[in-house]
């Protein structure tokens, strides 16, 4: 998969199997994994199977969710 990120509106592409996304505490937010037939498994925090995906990747992280606050796309706007 290819990954695209932004720093301060500077843009990066890297090719990647996996992403895994954490908060600026360190937790893990978000995983994405690229399967064999070019698939992608995504999962959450707060998703049921969230521990298991993140375990399969070979991280030995517990992470603990309080509460996920998502923005809208409008709030989102606002922050460019």
């Amino acid at each position: 998969m290819r990954v695209k990120s932004q720093h301060f509106l500077q843009p990066t592409v890297t090719d990647a199997h996996s992403v895994v996304l954490e908060d600026n505490a360190g937790n893990i937010i978000f995983v994405a994994v690229e399967g064999d037939d070019h698939s992608i498994i995504t999962a959450t925090a707060g998703d049921p199977d969230f521990a298991g995906i993140v375990k399969a990747l070979g991280i030995n992280k517990t992470t603990i969710v309080h509460d996920v606050k998502l923005k809208s796309v409008e709030e989102m706007a606002r922050l460019f």
